[in-house]
C-alpha cells in the first residue's frame, strides 16, 4: 500500500502489521523520499467513527502526538523521531509517520523468554530493562514536566540486543495517549494506575506517577510472568482506605539475594497514593544498588 503527503509529495511505502486495534494501525513502512528509510507508520480512521464529537477529539489527539513527538525527540534516542504528518482528508484518517525503532516489542521479547523458574542471569536482564525505561521517562520529564505517558505497556516498549555494548537496549514508542488529561480512563487496565480508573481517595491529578506505577506493574510482570490485577492482587477496602499490595513473589525468588530489595522497590513503584510512589530518579538509584545473586 502506498500512502503519499500531498502537501510535500512524500511517498511511503506501507509493509506488514506492527499493532492494530479497532480504529488505529502501526505499521511498518519504508520513506521512498530517503532511500527506502525504515519507518512506522501510524493510521488513525477517524471515518469510521459515527459521533462527530469523538471523531474530532481523535482527530485532535492525532495532532498533539504528532507534535509531542516534536518536542520530546531532542530528550531522549530511545524514542521515535517525527518524520512526517498529514490528516488524509479524503480517505478521513490521520497519518503519522515516525522513525523505526530496532527489536521487537517487549511483549514477544517476555514471550520467547518465558522460563518457570528465573535465574540470577534472567533477573539481573529483567532489572536493566526497568532501569532504562525508567531513564528514558526520566529523560523526558526533565525538560517536559508536562509529560504523562499514559499508557506504558509490553505492546509499547521496544527492546533490542545490542551486539556492540553486549547489552539489551529499550525503546519506548506510541505516545497517542500523552497528556490526555481531560480524558481519565485512557490506558491499559493490567497498568492502569488507582487514579486512572478513578478509585476514591487515589489522587485526583494524572501526573507521570501514572507512568511509574505501569512500570512497576511490567517488573512484576517480567518476574511473574503476568501482570498484577487491581482489585485481586491489590485490594481497596473504601471504609478503611487500605491499600495491600500483592502477595509476595515466589520463595525461590525471595531467596535470592538482592531480590527482597528488588521487591520493595517494585511495592514503592505501585503505591496507592500518587504522591507516595518513588520517583524515577529515586527508583533508577534503586535499580542501580540492587545486587542479585
Amino acid at each position: 500500500m502506498l500512502l503519499k503527503n500531498c502537501s510535500n509529495n512524500h511517498e511511503y511505502d506501507v509493509l506488514g502489521p506492527v499493532y492494530e486495534n479497532q480504529i488505529t494501525k502501526i505499521w511498518c513502512g519504508t520513506c521512498i523520499v530517503e532511500e527506502n528509510k525504515a519507518a512506522f507508520v501510524k493510521i488513525l480512521k477517524y471515518g469510521e467513527i459515527e459521533d462527530p464529537m469523538v471523531r474530532r477529539e481523535l482527530q485532535e489527539v492525532s495532532v498533539q502526538e504528532a507534535n509531542t513527538l516534536k518536542k520530546i525527540k531532542a530528550c531522549s534516542s530511545k524514542v521515535p523521531s517525527l518524520i512526517d504528518a498529514w490528516d488524509d482528508k479524503k480517505s478521513k484518517q490521520y497519518i503519522i509517520i515516525m522513525s523505526q525503532v530496532p527489536g521487537v516489542s517487549l511483549r514477544e521479547w517476555m514471550h520467547s523468554h518465558k522460563k518457570d523458574a528465573l535465574d540470577k542471569k534472567d533477573i539481573f536482564v529483567r532489572v536493566k530493562i526497568i532501569q532504562q525505561l525508567c531513564e528514558i521517562m526520566r529523560d523526558l520529564t526533565s525538560k517536559n514536566a508536562w509529560l504523562v505517558h499514559r499508557d506504558l505497556k509490553p505492546e509499547n516498549i521496544y527492546i533490542y540486543f545490542n551486539k556492540k555494548e553486549k547489552k539489551w537496549d529499550v525503546y519506548i514508542i506510541d505516545f497517542g495517549c500523552a497528556n490526555l488529561n481531560h480524558i481519565r480512563q485512557v490506558g491499559t487496565t493490567y497498568y492502569q494506575a488507582p487514579e486512572q480508573i478513578g478509585i476514591k481517595d487515589s489522587g485526583v491529578r494524572i501526573s507521570s506517577a501514572v507512568d511509574m506505577f505501569a512500570i512497576g506493574q511490567i517488573l512484576y510482570e517480567l518476574l511473574l510472568g503476568r501482570a498484577p490485577i487491581v482489585g485481586e492482587d491489590y485490594t481497596y477496602k473504601a471504609k478503611d482506605i487500605e491499600w495491600r499490595q500483592m502477595p509476595e513473589l515466589p520463595e525461590y525468588l525471595m531467596d535470592i539475594n538482592g531480590v527482597p530489595s528488588l521487591y520493595e522497590t517494585a511495592n514503592k513503584m505501585t503505591a496507592f497514593k500518587a504522591e507516595q510512589r518513588v520517583t524515577f530518579g529515586r527508583a533508577i538509584a534503586a535499580l542501580r544498588n540492587v545486587r542479585i545473586g
